[in-house]
């Protein structure tokens, strides 16, 4: 449990769970695979810019593994969801991140839609 929550807490971070941002510099960029195709996407809290237009993520889940150094010791699993907003269509985006340390690598796959909701 505890490699659940610190993995979902470096992954909200990573996503960002801050409101939507106006015309800011991005706090990063992040390759995402949307809609099958590689992607970059610059991040400003919630909100992403893709090619020029912004995008609003919604349906986020994450789900992962924790696959533990110590022999014997099973995989733990874990799953959240965030911003469910129930909408549907837009971009379906999905990362995956992996994280090891001395007890374990930790694998988290992210997925999201991104809904367009104008120009930057």
């Amino acid at each position: 449990m505890r490699k659940f929550i610190a993995a979902t807490a470096i992954v909200a971070a990573g996503v960002g769970v801050a409101g939507v941002a106006s015309a800011e510099p991005p706090e990063r960029t992040e390759d995402w695979v949307c809609n099958g195709m590689p992607t970059e996407i610059e991040i400003h809290g919630r909100m992403g810019i893709i090619d020029g237009q912004k995008y609003l993520a919604h349906n986020l889940t994450i789900n992962g593994v924790f696959d533990p150094v110590a022999p014997g010791a099973p995989n733990e699993t874990f799953s959240d969801t965030q911003w469910s907003s129930g909408r549907t269509g837009g971009l379906d985006c999905r990362d995956t991140q992996t994280f090891t340390d001395e007890e374990g690598t930790t694998t988290v796959v992210l997925r999201l839609n991104a809904i367009a909701i104008g120009k930057p």
